[in-house]
């Protein structure tokens, strides 16, 4: 979301050529105004991060389940049907 919200600074920056005034919209303001976006989402359907452990998850095997398309990784088509 960050990253969509930064490709639209140009264009801010163009309309305050435009309008020879500064709207004063910089990617630090994008990227905490995205970050409250997401924190009030997270509120709003009550949905609460849960932390990893990385210390207990197999990376190998999920570097090798997606090389080879195993589950969750399945090679699906365009209308997300799995293909074989």
């Amino acid at each position: 979301m960050v990253r969509e919200g930064l490709k639209l600074l140009p264009s801010i920056q163009a309309l305050e050529r435009l309008l020879s005034h500064n709207l004063n919209i910089t990617e630090g303001i994008i990227e905490s105004r995205v970050n409250e976006a997401i924190d009030r989402q997270l509120q709003d359907y009550y949905i609460q991060e849960v932390a990893l452990d990385e210390s207990r998850v197999d990376w190998n095997r999920v570097k090798l389940d997606a090389a080879y398309r195993r589950p969750p990784f399945e090679q699906t088509d365009k209308n997300g049907r799995t293909t074989h």
